[in-house]
């Protein structure tokens, strides 16, 4: 059985293969990813719903991303639970891998900088039970590369947005004990220790990232990286009316 299969442009697997290799009834499968306490906005990215045609009629089931099970399997505990999670991981890694060597022959092009970082997987070493900045700030980059283009090979918008998350998430409530992983630089800086965080944050994260990184921080670390070029700059403010709005949110601490 294969445990992931590409999906559109997306690595999934599903809430029946998880029933089957967890040995669970697929109806309780299906409670659990609808009990989830998460965002709906996290739900939508990671949780498809769909339906199959069984022996009785229609039957839901679930597309489940990489993000998806992790958050779903934490609550799935047990020797063999943590073995059957493993190899999940490692199915999603390897599906990762083998779509990355296709496209490499099949496309010669040359990718921008913050794509030939995602690429790269420098995050490869994050618990598979922790998040990191980086991996969440991926659609960030990606809109960075499409409207405006990325400094050098030094150009690290994930450590921007890094530093301005540890001082939000500073005295929460909800905050919970940071751990760590090496970074892994493809050049000189080679590898560094970076946070991670418990996916119970992850909501936390993803509502700070759209209503106070965005609007409030995002246009000045663009402007700051590009204050000498006009040309880029002026891409700088496209982008900033295009995909942020109007900048008319006052500044958050």
């Amino acid at each position: 059985m294969n445990l992931v299969t590409k999906t559109g442009d997306r690595i999934t697997t599903t809430s029946q293969i998880i029933a089957e290799i967890f040995d669970k009834e697929h109806k309780d499968v299906l409670r659990d990813i609808e009990n989830l306490e998460c965002s709906l906005e996290f739900t939508k990215l990671n949780f498809e719903p769909s339906e199959y045609k069984g022996r009785n009629g229609m039957n839901k089931i679930y597309f489940i991303t990489r993000d998806g099970f992790s958050f779903l399997a934490m609550g799935y505990t047990g020797p063999m639970a943590a073995k059957f999670k493993e190899a999940f991981i490692n199915a999603f890694n390897l599906m990762a891998e083998e779509l990355q060597r296709i496209a490499a022959k099949q496309s010669p092009m040359v990718l921008n900088l913050y794509r030939q970082r995602i690429f790269n997987e420098p995050a490869k070493s994050c618990p598979a039970n922790r998040w990191c900045v980086f991996n969440q700030c991926n659609k960030v980059m990606f809109l960075i590369d499409k409207y405006v283009g990325s400094v050098s090979e030094f150009d690290l918008i994930d450590g921007s947005v890094g530093i301005m998350w540890v001082k939000f998430r500073e005295g929460k409530a909800w905050a919970r004990p940071v751990t760590q992983y090496y970074h892994e630089f493809s050049d000189k800086r080679g590898n560094k220790l970076s946070n991670c965080y418990e996916f119970t944050e992850l909501e936390h994260f993803n509502v700070w990232l759209e209503t106070v990184y965005y609007t409030c921080h995002l246009h000045d670390y663009l402007h700051n990286k590009f204050k000498k070029d006009a040309v880029m700059l002026a891409k700088v403010d496209a982008f900033k009316h295009k995909i942020l709005g109007n900048g008319n949110n006052s500044k958050a601490a």
